[in-house]
């Protein structure tokens, strides 16, 4: 297998994944689950372990941040085979892991990871097969499904009916947004605040999460907690605790809560500077606020200027995460079909892999057809070789 699951956050992706994982446990193999962050990974090892409470299924966790004693212990459990469903962050695939028997990657996120990585976690196993997952499949990623090596499966609908998600594009400023916040915490809901850097460049009032943090702070006082990725990993634990728990139930922070945080009480997330964010992120960004169903919105401060509006028009009239990964292969370019970039124009003198998506599909399905019948084309080519030696060129 070779294959991505295309659904949007909240869709059932996990669940499919512990399917998997049981059938390829049913047939005495081992399945690795790889996730972008600690925290991602973490909470797909809670969530496994309760799944499989009262079976025989050992789930094990291997993170970087984990206690030598733990990590060794780990490592012996996935050599000797002990463990059958390993979730882990790049641990998984680094030097000094050693599987039993690895019958199924799983890469959740499949976006946050290069081309390279995914091989290196493959090749832990002779013929292991793969699920990449994802709720906006990456430009490249679209276009290899294009040519037939990646197959795809797409949930499309909600297990507890479709989120109610407004995505708004005003300006900084704006008392509409002032009035969604104080709605929000009046209703003792939580608020995302995402901006694009740490320290930020030249315009640090909309892009440097420091700066926006303290402005915040400065209003809103103790309710207001601060992430980004130069914080440890306790620091971390305990601003996302903070803010599930409510104690701050406002978080600004980068966009690293793109990924493993669910916290279904968020009915607000405003964002700083969209344009330097990607449409899938934003889009994975989205799939953070309304996740229990309630009227959620979702705040783009963008600049005004037309060709981020361009861009940022996708998100107000789509939700669906094919839909804007195609407008991110309009403006990144596929990148290398053949190689490791993953945006970029392609090499063709003549086609278009946007215009052209019709013919590209019809090839692709000749080329399996040719594949399909190669044993009658083997004997269509001998019959013709001896035809040639006959001095009749013709082939009937």
């Amino acid at each position: 297998m070779y294959r991505l699951l295309q659904g949007d956050v909240g869709t059932g992706k996990t669940l499919v994944a512990a399917l998997c994982g049981y059938a390829n446990y049913t047939r005495s193999e081992q399945t690795a689950l790889l996730a972008p962050t600690d925290s991602l990974a973490r909470q797909h090892y809670e969530t496994l372990k309760k799944l499989f409470e009262g079976t025989h299924v050992n789930v094990g966790l291997l993170v970087g941040a984990m206690e030598p004693s733990e990590k060794r212990a780990a490592l012996q459990d996935l050599e000797d085979g002990t463990i059958d469903i390993v979730v882990g962050t790049h641990a998984l695939f680094s030097k000094g892991v050693t599987y039993a028997y690895l019958g199924l990657a799983i890469i959740d996120e499949q976006h946050k990871f290069g081309v390279n990585q995914r091989t290196l976690l493959l090749d832990k196993g002779e013929h292991a097969d793969l699920l990449l997952m994802s709720a906006t499949p990456i430009p490249r990623t679209l276009t290899m499904t294009i040519y037939g090596d990646l197959d795809i499966s797409t949930l499309t609908e909600f297990p507890q009916g479709k989120r109610n998600v407004k995505t708004i594009l005003t300006k900084r400023g704006d008392k509409k947004v002032a009035a969604l916040c104080e709605k929000s915490l009046e209703e003792k809901k939580r608020i995302y605040v995402v901006v694009p850097q740490i320290e930020g460049g030249e315009n640090k009032d909309v892009t440097s999460v420091k700066t926006v943090y303290e402005r915040y702070k400065k209003y809103y006082g103790d309710k207001v907690v601060m992430m980004h990725g130069q914080m440890s990993e306790e620091d971390k634990n305990v601003a996302i605790l903070a803010f599930k728990s409510g104690i701050c139930p406002i978080l600004v922070a980068t966009s690293l809560i793109e990924v493993g945080i669910d916290v279904k009480e968020a009915n607000l997330m405003i964002v700083y500077s969209p344009s330097h964010f990607s449409l899938s992120s934003l889009h994975q960004l989205r799939g953070r606020v309304g996740r229990d169903g309630s009227p959620a919105s979702f705040v783009l401060f963008g600049e005004g200027d037309d060709e981020e509006n361009e861009k940022l028009s996708v998100l107000l009239k789509s939700d669906d995460g094919f839909e804007i990964a195609e407008m991110d292969l309009k403006l990144r370019g596929p990148g290398e079909l053949m190689g490791t970039r993953q945006s970029g124009l392609p090499s063709f003198l003549v086609a278009n892999i946007i215009s052209d998506f019709k013919i590209f599909e019809c090839a692709r399905d000749d080329a399996k057809e040719i594949i399909k019948d190669a044993k009658s084309i083997d004997n269509v080519i001998i019959m013709n070789e001896v035809k040639k030696s006959l001095g009749d060129f013709r082939l009937s």
